[in-house]
């Protein structure tokens, strides 16, 4: 089917669902959008349209993971996500209304089970799925589900002997082993978690899922060049496959010299993995390409520090000539860079003068201006967020902080406004050049696992980051320091779940610090 043509029926299906619907035929309504879907699944706001329609028909399950589907593109609608928070809350109370009716269906406490655990209330679900237990002791099946519950509420051996009990009854369960590999990941056992996959593997040779989370255990080992050439297959996984860009040129991973060449490098993944890799872009316009590097546009006017003859172009236009292509991760894989002491060092980004001057000066406070940024998100997972009043015992007398946090949870806006010494600075920042030159004035900047550490980092200004149990793979397994930033110090968690004691470690650290 020519592109046109998918177009055209495109166009016709959503018109024939718009009809159905103010008919009142809600599930015909839906198959036309679900035929549309088929034809380009990447056409986001109909997977909007078909959680809403699943919604109403009461298919809750599919809604949420429409609802997902959609704010994984568009995470912040806020409305959107509301409706989502809504629709689980209401799916909740279905089968709470049931089980008053029938408190010994098993069915209804597993739905519910299933509910609340994409809600995020693991603790809650893991009750359901325990009472459906103790109702049925031969559903074995429920292993499986207690096993996502027991590891979202890091009780992660116990996780793993439920997910090895599940696999007892069915050995080939793809997604049960690799929910394995991942709890052995968190718990720090990258070689079992390695060697997990593996078996998986055995099971399903190209299984893409395995082969990336294989790849993410060779970084946190050190294997990087085997690490690289696994991480390819991220492309193939459901979580990956509609980033790729729709380029017509040839992917370029470093076979054939890309001199005289014009070469899209594009970004793939969050900000912060953008930041950590614009160190390659000097790179490839070293070896003699034209280089077009195509961004997020808060990271535009950044980037052009990068150097001279790179063009940088943000994301949402329509691609320009090219080549060849390459993603910012592969880059070290395209550039025979595996090792991060391979690449260039730090610092590869700047505060533009320009910004600097604009920027309020922060005054001299004995060296001890620091930035704070405690979540990842207003709504980040909790393995990248703290509450605001865990902190405090870092607001000690002698320092002023700088709030560089964007979106303040709403838990936190109480705690922010009685803080005194902490400052808000967001009207400043209108895009990452902004954070750039406020960071340059800063002593340190402390923070969880956020764009803003790899701006410091990428900057070369001193941060602390604080670390879940476990870390990331780009994180390495123990210590202080990392390859990637010189100027990085890290604060691991010593227990998962356990801020108190890595916020204690940054305390004892900054009654030593001198700044400057």
């Amino acid at each position: 089917m020519s592109h046109i043509d998918g177009l055209e029926q495109i166009i016709a299906l959503v018109g024939r669902s718009a009809s159905l619907r103010q008919e009142g035929r809600t599930e015909a309504a839906l198959g036309c959008l679900q035929q549309a879907l088929a034809v380009n699944p990447r056409l986001y706001p109909l997977h909007l349209n078909c959680a809403r329609l699943m919604g109403e028909l009461g298919c809750y399950e599919e809604a949420i993971a429409a609802y997902g589907r959609y704010l994984r593109d568009a995470p912040d609608d806020g409305e959107a996500a509301a409706q989502c928070r809504q629709l689980q809350q209401e799916a909740e109370e279905h089968y709470g209304t049931l089980l008053e009716i029938d408190r010994d269906n098993v069915d209804f406490h597993v739905l519910r089970g299933n509910i609340r655990l994409g809600a995020g209330r693991a603790a809650a679900a893991l009750a359901d799925f325990d009472q459906a237990r103790r109702l049925d002791p031969r559903c074995w099946g429920l292993e499986a589900r207690r096993g996502a519950a027991l590891a979202a509420l890091y009780r992660h051996e116990e996780a793993l002997a439920a997910l090895d009990r599940a696999l007892e009854r069915e050995p080939g369960n793809l997604q049960v082993r690799l929910q394995r590999g991942r709890v052995l990941q968190a718990l720090g056992r990258w070689e079992a978690a390695f060697a997990s996959y593996e078996q998986l593997l055995c099971f399903h040779l190209d299984h893409p899922e395995a082969l990336v989370e294989q790849a993410h255990c060779c970084f946190a080992l050190g294997r990087w060049r085997q690490g690289w050439q696994r991480y390819e297959w991220r492309w193939e996984t459901r979580q990956m496959a509609d980033a790729w860009l729709p380029s017509n040129a040839p992917l370029w991973l470093g076979r054939h010299s890309p001199e005289g060449r014009t070469v899209l490098l594009w970004a793939e993944q969050g900000l912060g993995d953008t930041l950590q890799f614009l160190r390659y872009v000097p790179r490839v316009a070293a070896l003699g390409a034209r280089v077009l590097l195509l961004l997020p546009p808060s990271l535009a006017a950044l980037a052009a520090s990068l150097g001279p003859g790179i063009e940088i172009l943000p994301m949402g236009g329509d691609l320009p000539p090219h080549d060849l292509h390459c993603p910012l991760l592969s880059l070290p894989l395209a550039l025979g860079l595996c090792r991060p002491e391979e690449g260039p060092g730090t610092p590869y980004l700047r505060a533009s003068p320009e910004r600097a001057a604009r920027m309020p000066v922060l005054p001299a406070f004995q060296g001890r201006r620091i930035g704070l940024v405690w979540s990842a998100k207003a709504d980040g997972d909790a393995g990248r967020k703290l509450a605001l009043a865990q902190l405090q015992p870092l607001l000690g007398p002698g320092r002023r902080f700088y709030c560089l946090q964007q979106m303040i949870p709403a838990a936190d806006q109480e705690t922010l406004a009685a803080l005194l010494q902490l400052q808000r600075v967001d009207e400043w920042l209108e895009d990452w050049a902004d954070t750039a030159a406020l960071v340059q004035q800063l002593d340190l900047v402390i923070s969880v696992d956020t764009a803003v550490a790899h701006l410091a980092g990428a900057l070369g200004r001193p941060c602390w980051l604080l670390l879940q149990h476990g870390g990331e793979w780009r994180w390495g397994r123990q210590g202080a320091a990392t390859p990637w930033y010189a100027s990085l110090r890290l604060f691991r968690q010593p227990a998962w779940g356990d801020w108190d004691s890595a916020v204690a470690q940054v305390a004892a650290a900054l009654a030593d610090w001198r700044g400057g």
